[in-house]
């Protein structure tokens, strides 16, 4: 081996001591700085979860907010629109019941008209009967009359015939 070659050897080895050494010392500054870096990170993490969970909770507190707001807007114009489409429902009903008072009016004022007609007719067939009535009372009363003259005729000649009887029995009763 040359000498070269040996420095070159030594070099390695310092270089592999040097390299442990610094490994041992860098992995002690590692520690310790893990170590503290560590705990200040835990800290500032705490410290940050705990910024965090307050901005979430203000965060959440506006957003509840914002939807109460946002659903008060909108029960106020959905209360709009029901009073509108009340408002219009109303008039359509009352446009609708006017419609039909007027056609139920014509009806009834058509079914008045056609009951007046028929009872004008009916009226004009009781007077009609009526007359008919009294035309055959009259000629009843006319019948009785006669009937009247005639039973009383009749009893004339009764009387007479039996006269007449009697005449001829007496009669009869001389010539014997």
């Amino acid at each position: 081996m040359d000498n070269a070659e040996l420095l070159q050897g030594i070099r390695e080895i310092v270089q592999e001591i040097v390299r442990s050494e610094l490994d041992v010392k860098l992995d002690e500054k590692l520690s310790g700085f893990r170590q503290a870096f560590g705990q200040d990170l835990r800290q500032e993490m705490a410290e940050m979860g705990s910024t965090l969970r307050q901005e979430m909770a203000e965060a959440n507190n506006s957003l509840r907010q914002e939807l109460k707001a946002e659903i008060a807007e909108s029960n106020k114009s959905l209360r709009k629109e029901i009073a509108k489409n009340n408002s219009n429902l109303r008039k359509e009903i009352a446009k609708s019941s006017n419609s039909l008072k007027k056609e139920l009016k014509a009806e009834i004022t058509a079914a008045k008209e056609e009951l007046r007609e028929e009872f004008k007719e009916s009226k004009q067939i009781l007077r009609s009967l009526e007359h008919s009535a009294e035309v055959n009372k009259a000629a009843q009363d006319a019948m009785q009359v006669d009937i009247a003259h005639i039973k009383g005729d009749l009893k004339g000649l009764k009387e007479r015939i039996l006269a007449v009887e009697i005449d001829i029995g007496d009669l009869k009763a001389r010539v014997v």
